[in-house]
């Protein structure tokens, strides 16, 4: 298995299920552990150095599979269908600079919450998202980069939740760089049967994180990671798995668990 762990960027300063604070220090740490990749938790790029960010994670072997949106939600209180415009632009603005930032380290841009809710009453319908991920799509094809739409939770956002639904919708898209983002935690709230919802998904899986019931490390809650783990292999994915987890009783611990779990199960 590959296996990343996220990290937020140097400019994000709110708590994450990720590394947070001192990034050097966090790099080193997540290393040391044995990960191969980080997934980088982006609040502003136009406060990203991607010189300063390639030459810490050579300096230390390391990759970036994937670069999340969530501080600029979860700090800003950004969303690309915010209902107040002036926000719904800054956060299509802050997405599309993270597009070259993308291309560079050919990491996908996740899209989670981060797209915020339908709300037809405000003028951001379903069709408005279309478009928005349709922009964003085109541009990120031009630098050959790509796009993952993570689908979550009822209570998260109100749209694109099933990964029935969600393959629907990429089906309608019809964007070659846009997949999916495969979250077992939510996948338990909204597939009767997760390990059929990632074979169904096989063609169009972008990127993974794992996580167990109440977001803890995989193996330690309700979910089945064993046929979970078993659907992944096999389908065509070949990408990284990425842990999204509660920092329990801290960020090294929960990913030096995590990461020799994953390990030793990967060998049976």
């Amino acid at each position: 298995m590959k296996l990343s762990y996220p990290i937020a960027a140097p400019d994000s300063h709110v708590n994450l299920m990720a590394f947070t604070g001192n990034f050097e220090s966090n790099l080193d740490a997540i290393a040391g552990i044995g990960y191969e990749a980080v997934e980088l938790l982006v609040r502003d790029p136009k406060e990203l150095s991607i010189s300063y960010i390639d030459t810490a994670l050579s300096r230390r072997g390391l990759k970036i599979s994937a670069i999340g949106t969530s501080p600029m939600q979860a700090q800003d209180g950004l969303t690309l269908l915010s209902p107040v415009p002036e926000i719904r632009g800054e956060a299509l603005e802050r997405t599309l600079q993270l597009i070259p930032f993308s291309a560079a380290f050919q990491a996908p841009v996740i899209i989670g919450k981060f797209r915020g809710k339908v709300n037809s009453q405000v003028n951001c319908t379903f069709q408005l998202l279309n478009e928005i991920f349709y922009d964003l799509c085109n541009y990120a094809g031009q630098q050959n980069a790509g796009i993952v739409m993570e689908p979550q939770k009822y209570d998260n956002v109100n749209n694109l939740n099933t990964i029935s639904e969600s393959l629907d919708w990429i089906n309608e898209m019809k964007c070659s760089n846009l997949k999916l983002l495969l979250d077992t935690f939510h996948m338990a709230f909204t597939e009767s049967d997760i390990s059929e919802s990632i074979r169904l998904a096989a063609d169009h899986i972008g990127f993974v994180h794992l996580a167990d019931s109440e977001r803890l490390v995989p193996f330690c809650g309700d979910i089945d990671f064993k046929n979970v783990l078993k659907s992944f292999r096999e389908t065509s994915y070949s990408g990284y798995y990425s842990l999204e987890i509660k920092q329990f009783p801290d960020s090294f611990q929960a990913a030096e668990l995590s990461y020799k779990i994953l390990n030793y199960i990967s060998t049976l």
